[in-house]
């Protein structure tokens, strides 16, 4: 390749990088999150406001917990605690839609939850947008994903995040792929991680995919 032509592509590189805008919005409420890890479990809990969003809603949930307890967070397995006491799904659940809602947790449900079980946080997942539409040549997915984390004694809201990228092609697996790239930056987002090259947007695109590092 001559020198010119590479350096035409660089810079294409840079203006697209410069130009792009996150989809990622966020709120660093407080930055002691990170000091909780070794001193209680994190519970993620999806709350969906759509009854026809419960299932991607809880993938969503699922990807985010196992992002989150892949990078050493206290994560407590919702799972398995709610198949050993069933009494504790509901009570979950209503915890998430009052933080959802903005109202503070019941205190009783909160102490239940810290004594019982040792949960000092929660970590609200949402799906909030979950269609296709046509594009000029392709079908385009777009699966929008928000989270909450709050800490259950006080009802202070640590950090809010939310994504929404949206998948071109992908016959099939559109919905898996864009809900796994939402979760996937929350976690990114919330650990105040950069980027990975390959996880850019722009990365399809074949004049820069042909120059990013693996």
């Amino acid at each position: 390749m001559r020198s010119a032509d590479l350096m035409l592509r660089f810079g294409l590189i840079l203006l697209v990088l410069g130009g792009c805008s996150s989809q990622s919005a966020t709120i660093l409420a407080d930055p002691s999150y990170e000091a909780e890890r070794g001193r209680s479990y994190l519970a993620v809990v999806a709350a969906p406001r759509q009854p026809a969003l419960v299932v991607p809603a809880d993938e969503a949930r699922r990807l985010v917990a196992n992002g989150l307890r892949n990078r050493w967070f206290n994560v407590l397995d919702v799972d398995a605690l709610t198949t050993l006491d069933p009494g504790l799904a509901p009570l979950l659940q209503r915890a998430a839609l009052d933080i959802l809602a903005g109202k503070p947790v019941n205190k009783d449900s909160a102490d239940r939850l810290a004594r019982l079980h040792g949960v000092g946080q929660l970590l609200v997942v949402d799906v909030y947008q979950y269609d296709q539409y046509w594009g000029r040549e392709t079908k385009i997915t777009r699966v929008g994903v928000e989270a909450r984390l709050v800490q259950l004694a006080d009802g202070r809201t640590l950090w809010e995040g939310r994504n929404d990228p949206e998948l071109s092609g992908s016959p099939g697996t559109g919905y898996d792929a864009a809900t796994r790239q939402a979760a996937q930056e929350l976690v990114r987002v919330l650990l105040n991680e950069q980027p990975r090259w390959r996880e850019l947007p722009m990365m399809n695109w074949p004049v820069i995919n042909d120059l990013a590092p693996n």
